[in-house]
């Protein structure tokens, strides 16, 4: 410690106590003059220290340093004391922070000698404050870019919240100063109403535990929208383990979730779409082998009851087995329609108009409790479909509501229109999600009966599933394969005691409505003389058409497949008026065959036969110059018909 003063050794002891502090210590005179520093201060002033009594503050700092220290050296000369903060740059070229203490030094009459000056470095107290700040900024930066809400909030069932970030505006609708404290809004008010209950609940059974929760939920946004959020919260306890508050974090997932259930309604679709193309292949496959046994079977019992003589015992049998092979050849039509594959006679319709033309029929289906209500919109625009097969839909649909009603009283509703579909409402149908949008026909079967459960909706077109005894559970897939047939879409809804509604949906198209479709022409019962080529790969198939052309007075000749044809075709292709032709053969196809017929001789006319509808059958013959086509099984007068119209 240096000391300036007249009396040499008077401050000894004084100087031993100054230098033992650890604070920066000096006495500055009313001149602003140093007279005493302490060894503290020297080590901070450097080489320089021998220098600094007797010197002016003004001569031993910095301009800047000094401009900041007069306010308060002033004030200090002034007679009241002075504290502040300064970060001046020493002699030595260092640089700290000091908190500066003046206290004046007066005489008994007032008069200001001076004032000491007490300094504490706070360097590094400073330092900490400025990386705490950093870091609170930075923690800040990262909160306010956060795609959802950090909070935390106080234990009770309002969730006042006493720090929200910026992202609640994004997340509620509301600012920070309206959550904050609820000063506007509580946060638990925001809680959709069907989830706050079990929130609250499992949030309390965690925070007993002391466990994080994590749960999504429903909140009810500024202007009432609906929000999925994912939020998960931890609890912050005292030593004694008291709940001090919560801390969490609130994210948006409503588009992640929607896209998840997107992504599982496609899944299901095509999981969906896979199960009934499996069941369609299958369906349509046992349907063309029935076709095929049961074409024997109808064919040699109408060959039996032509043979017969009037009131012979047998007759009776022969019809029994007539009406059960026409009821086995139904099951099938039911079979290929589900597959998709039903024979289909389209024409340019009026959905409405069908309804009304079907409304007898309906009402001798439905139980007499049942009331039948119709709406039905006029001026429909025209659907491409086949009747016969709608009104199969139709009755399927009302006969299914009926029994839904069962033995009480109960209404089915019929009503047709149109409506604008959308996507979103596509992916939401049974069917065929990928049809395009615009402008669809529709009908609506609506029934007050018992509803069907989910797991029963589930299942209601799989083939030969069923809820009633004596059901076969062909209704409904039937409806489904002429639907996808007719490139339609189909929705239902459905709930336990509160009744069904089938919603089917047909493109609408442009165009005139076409007229009646003209009726089978007559026949004679002999059409010979001629000869016929038969092939079929069914040995039973084979001779009994065999049998039936010798009663219409026509020859036949037999081949099992394709290639033994076009052998006994090639020897003599002038000899056959007409080819009766298999679409499904080994070695060569119905397609295959009637191509080489067609060039060994351009004008032969050939019958196509199939087990298989119409429409699945012919797509590959379209303006090649087939004759027509028999849909298995057939009666004898179905093949007469047939063959009348192709030899004519």
């Amino acid at each position: 410690m240096k000391w300036m003063d007249d009396s040499a050794g008077s401050f000894t002891v004084l100087q031993l106590l100054v230098d033992s502090l650890p604070a920066y210590i000096s006495f500055v005179d009313a001149e602003e003059r140093y007279r005493l520093v302490n060894r503290r201060y020297e080590e901070y002033i450097g080489p320089t220290a021998e220098k600094l009594v007797g010197q002016r503050l003004s001569e031993v700092h910095q301009p800047a340093d000094y401009a900041e220290m007069q306010p308060h050296v002033r004030q200090a000369l002034a007679g009241q004391p002075a504290h502040y903060q300064i970060n001046p740059t020493s002699p030595a070229g260092k640089s700290h922070w000091f908190d500066v203490q003046y206290i004046p030094r007066t005489r008994s009459d007032g008069t200001v000698l001076g004032f000491f000056v007490l300094g504490s470095d706070i360097t590094e107290l400073k330092q900490a404050e400025a990386a705490l700040r950093d870091s609170q900024v930075r923690l800040e930066t990262l909160v306010c870019h956060l795609p959802g809400m950090a909070y935390r909030c106080q234990n009770d069932p309002d969730w006042t919240m006493t720090f929200v970030s910026d992202g609640c505006e994004a997340l509620t609708g509301y600012r920070r100063d309206e959550l904050e404290g609820n000063r506007s809004v509580s946060y638990g008010t925001l809680v959709h109403p069907e989830d706050a209950t079990w929130l609250w609940a499992k949030c309390q059974a965690s925070l007993d535990a002391r466990i994080p929760c994590q749960n999504e939920y429903r909140i009810l946004d500024r202007q009432g929208h609906e929000h999925w959020v994912s939020e998960r919260a931890s609890g912050v306890y005292a030593a004694d383990g008291t709940l001090l508050c919560i801390d969490g974090f609130i994210q948006d997932i409503t588009a992640s979730r929607q896209a998840k259930l997107d992504r599982d309604n496609l899944e299901r679709k095509m999981l969906e779409t896979q199960k009934l193309e499996s069941l369609g292949v299958l369906a349509g496959g046992i349907a063309h082998d029935f076709n095929n046994i049961l074409t024997g079977i109808l064919g040699n019992a109408s060959l039996g009851l032509m043979s017969l003589p009037p009131g012979s015992p047998a007759e009776e049998n022969l019809n029994d087995i007539t009406e059960a092979a026409f009821r086995a050849a139904d099951l099938c039509k039911q079979m290929l329609a589900y597959s998709g594959k039903g024979r289909f006679v389209v024409e340019r319709l009026d959905l409405g108009r069908l309804v009304e033309a079907t409304t007898q029929m309906i009402q001798l289906s439905i139980s007499k409790k049942a009331v039948l209500r119709l709406q039905l919109a006029p001026q429909l625009p025209p659907i491409e479909a086949d009747a016969t097969q709608l009104r199969q839909v139709i009755m399927n649909l009302v006969i299914n509501a009926s029994e839904a009603i069962g033995e009480k009283s109960g209404v089915i509703s019929i009503s047709t229109g149109v409506t604008r579909i959308d996507r979103p409402y596509l992916a939401g149908t049974v069917t065929t999600p990928e049809l395009p949008e615009g402008d669809y026909v529709f009908l609506e079967v609506s029934d007050s009966g018992c509803g069907m459960t989910p797991e029963t909706q589930t299942r209601i077109f799989d083939p030969f599933f069923t809820t009633k005894f004596t059901g076969r559970g062909l209704g409904l897939a039937a409806v489904l394969g002429i639907i996808r047939g007719h490139k339609g879409a189909l929705k239902v809804y459905t709930e336990p005691g509160r009744g069904t509604t089938f919603k089917l949906l047909f493109p609408a198209v442009t165009g005139p409505l076409d007229p009646a479709l003209i009726g089978p022409v007559s026949s004679t019962d002999l059409l010979g003389p001629g000869t016929v080529l038969v092939i079929d790969d069914e040995e039973t198939i084979r001779t009994t058409i065999a049998r039936m052309l010798r009663h219409m007075g026509l020859e036949a000749v037999l081949a099992p497949d394709g290639r033994e044809a076009l052998e006994l075709f090639r020897a003599d292709p002038d000899r056959f008026a007409l080819v009766l032709c298999d679409l499904t053969m080994p070695h060569l196809d119905g397609e295959q065959t009637f191509m080489e017929l067609r060039r060994l001789r351009p004008g032969v006319q050939v019958v196509l036969m199939s087990g298989f509808s119409q429409q699945e059958a012919l797509v590959r013959f379209t303006g090649k110059g087939l004759a027509s086509f028999l849909q298995k099984p057939f009666s004898f007068e179905a093949l007469r018909e047939v063959l009348q119209a192709a030899l004519a």
